[in-house]
């Protein structure tokens, strides 16, 4: 990826910038997440006993994590697509459950 240090370092000043004077855009985020789970529920996109809130919190917390862990790499192989798909993965086998 092109300029990676330069990204990186943008989204490290830009997390640590977010948890001082973003906290209303992160809550935006989570509140967007929220709606789309319970529409994808509704719809019956989606099968789960969780709370929708609460996956949108755990959701919008790995996004913030792979956003750190990726800034904080020094492997320049690391794709953080990569890193996104892989941990929704890991939860979304979790949160995914058939009710039957």
């Amino acid at each position: 990826m092109e300029n990676s240090d330069l990204l990186k370092l943008a989204l490290s000043e830009t997390i640590r910038s977010a948890l001082k004077d973003e906290s209303r855009n992160i809550n935006l985020f989570k509140e967007t997440m929220t709606i789309l789970i319970e529409e994808a529920k509704t719809n019956k996109t989606i099968n789960t006993r969780f709370d929708s809130k609460m996956i949108a919190s755990v959701l919008v917390g790995i996004y913030f994590n792979t956003l750190i862990s990726w800034s904080v790499s020094q492997d320049e192989s690391v794709n953080i697509v990569s890193i996104f798909e892989g941990q929704y993965e890991v939860i979304w086998e979790g949160i995914e459950q058939d009710l039957n």
